[in-house]
């Protein structure tokens, strides 16, 4: 075994596993982990084992990202680039481009000065790429092509694939949004927030409670009380993954690599990539869920409507609920936010 686990990539199948040299990308090291519990136990030297009370996979959840801690525990992962990232993730939906048509328009709108921003649409249809850069030819704007998404749900979790980006390292922060969000400020507002590496930062809609942890939309195991009891102390809430800040760093590359393999690992009942996200960070008490409540308000339309929220325009509004329904979210856009509409007519 080498004496330094970031130098090499473990590669496996079901009977054997071997080590591999990594190569350098843009200075910095990518790392994967092909299977995480093989990973997890041959890094760390022992056999992983339950914590009391909970399931085996929390356990390697934990693992895996004790070892991001330790891989990066004596050098920064951060690198000196002032730039920043927003990113979206489409298949070839005419409705949901329209919605990120008017998601980057309220941006622009509302935004001093975007020379340090750039944006990315992660896509499986370079057609969509072209009639988005067409609508905002001053922007800096690129794409990733992904295989085709079978479905909304594979398409939106193609926002874990961000660190494929082959210039992802030249940006400080990266901020995702799902397209059904408005901007009513400055984007640079949310820029300027000091955040951590190995942490994500999101929100929760008001009102939602702590026991909310356990539910399928933030999960995919279940959590003890006693670890409920804690991230309440912690104050660490459940969030909605459609908007999320983070470094752009080695670091949540390889977090982000460990969720994307806990997605192929599990077999049973998920929502979205947000059950992963939450299930990764908040166990691992690696998310803040109220830096950005001063910057957000999320909405919910349709079905998923609760009465108990109010429509606060003074923030930049994610209008949620009624997934992968692109003709709900652009009536409801066209009624509250027409100045942001009308890029479209």
């Amino acid at each position: 075994m080498p004496t330094d686990p970031s130098s090499t990539v473990l590669l496996y199948n079901d009977s054997y596993m071997a080590l591999k040299p990594l190569k350098e990308t843009e200075k910095c090291t990518i790392f994967k982990f092909l299977n995480p519990e093989v990973c997890a136990r041959v890094i760390a030297g022992k056999k992983v084992e339950p914590l009391e009370g909970e399931p085996l996979f929390l356990n390697l959840v934990c693992s895996l990202y004790n070892i991001c801690l330790e891989l990066n525990s004596t050098k920064p992962t951060v690198g000196a680039a002032e730039k920043n990232l927003i990113y979206f993730t489409i298949g070839y939906s005419k409705e949901y481009l329209d919605l990120i048509k008017c998601c980057i328009y309220s941006i622009v709108s509302n935004s001093k000065d975007l020379s340090n921003v750039d944006f990315l649409l992660i896509t499986d249809s370079k057609q969509a790429f072209d009639e988005v850069a067409k609508a905002f030819p001053d922007l800096n704007l690129d794409y990733l092509v992904v295989p085709s998404a079978e479905d909304g749900i594979q398409a939106s979790m193609n926002k874990l694939k961000v660190f494929e980006y082959e210039h992802i390292f030249k940006y400080k922060k990266i901020l995702f949004l799902d397209a059904d969000i408005v901007f009513n400020n400055d984007a640079n507002q949310i820029f300027d927030l000091d955040i951590e590496d190995h942490k994500i930062y999101s929100l929760i809609h008001e009102g939602c409670d702590y026991k909310s942890h356990n539910f399928r939309y933030h999960n995919i195991t279940e959590y003890t009380k006693e670890k409920i009891e804690r991230l309440e102390k912690l104050k660490i809430k459940p969030f909605n993954a459609g908007q999320f800040l983070m470094v752009s760093s080695v670091a949540m590359a390889r977090h982000f690599t460990n969720v994307n393999f806990i997605t192929h690992l599990w077999e049973k009942e998920y929502f979205f990539e947000q059950s992963f996200l939450n299930t990764y960070f908040n166990y691992n008490e690696a998310s803040n869920t109220s830096l950005l409540e001063d910057h957000f308000s999320i909405y919910y339309i349709e079905q998923h409507t609760i009465e108990s929220l109010k429509l606060n325009k003074s923030k930049n509004v994610h209008y949620a609920g009624d997934p992968c329904n692109g003709s709900t979210k652009l009536e409801f856009l066209k009624s509250q936010f027409p100045n942001y509409y009308d890029i479209l007519t």
